[in-house]
């Protein structure tokens, strides 16, 4: 899971807005959640599922798009921190 962040990190960096696989991996990602509870902070999570959607189905304009996509880089920096938190306890 924490590789598959790191290569979601990449693309998002690299500006690849239109692509399904950031949709895969927050369905997995909340999946993970649900299924050990506690572990990893809610809040990040949802809004970085809110955020590729609207980056997915391109809801947004320019500006709006640089800023859902910084948000978005900043939750999966958190999710990162939270995932190496957990392998390390």
């Amino acid at each position: 899971m924490l590789g598959l962040m790191c290569w979601l990190l990449i693309g998002r960096l690299r500006g690849q807005a239109d692509s399904t696989w950031p949709l895969v991996f927050y369905a997995a990602l909340v999946g993970f959640h649900q299924a050990f509870p506690g572990r990893l902070v809610s809040y990040p999570i949802f809004i970085g599922v809110v955020t590729a959607l609207l980056l997915r189905f391109e809801f947004t304009g320019d500006r709006l798009g640089a800023l859902l996509r910084a948000v978005e880089i900043l939750m999966i920096v958190l999710i990162i921190q939270d995932f190496v938190g957990l392998v390390m306890t």
